[in-house]
C-alpha cells in the first residue's frame, strides 16, 4: 500500500453519478469501512516504524558515543552526536518513511471526512434537481 494507490482508489470512489445518486448514497458506508480499515492498517505500520526508528536512534547513539562493539573511530563531543545521527543516511531514510506514513494517514483522514460529507452532497444534488424540475423543496 502506498500513497499513490490510495489516491488512485479515492479518485475512483469519489465519483458520483447524477443518474444513480441512490446507489451512491448506499455505497457510503462501504467506502467509509474501506478507508477506515486502510487508516487503521497504515496507523499500525506507522506505530511499528516509530519503534524501529527509536531502536535505530539508540544503535546510532551507541555507535557515535563509542559504546557499541564497533565504535565510531573519532571521539565526538556530546553536542555533536545529534548532528551525526541526524545526518546518518540510514536514519534519514527511516525518518522519511515515518513522514510518508504520516502523509498517508493525513490523506486517509481527509478522505474519510469527504466520505462522511458525501451524503450532504448527494442530498444537495437531489434538492437542486427537484428545484430545476419545479418541485417544492
Amino acid at each position: 500500500m502506498n500513497l499513490e494507490m490510495i489516491e488512485s482508489m479515492w479518485k475512483e470512489d469519489s465519483k458520483l453519478d447524477d443518474e444513480k445518486l441512490d446507489h451512491d448514497s448506499l455505497s457510503i458506508p462501504r467506502k467509509h469501512a474501506k478507508y477506515l480499515q486502510l487508516l487503521n492498517q497504515v496507523t499500525m505500520l506507522r506505530d511499528e516504524h516509530e519503534l524501529k526508528l527509536k531502536s535505530l536512534y539508540r544503535e546510532l547513539w551507541e555507535f557515535y558515543t563509542g559504546k557499541s562493539t564497533k565504535p565510531f573511530p573519532t571521539k565526538l563531543l556530546k553536542t555533536d552526536i545529534s548532528i551525526y545521527i541526524d545526518s546518518d543516511e540510514k536514519y534519514q531514510k527511516a525518518v522519511f518513511k515515518l513522514k510518508y506514513y504520516n502523509q498517508m494517514i493525513d490523506t486517509l483522514k481527509s478522505i474519510l471526512t469527504a466520505v462522511n460529507n458525501q451524503s450532504f452532497m448527494i442530498k444537495n444534488a437531489i434538492e437542486f434537481a427537484k428545484m430545476l424540475k419545479g418541485y417544492d423543496v
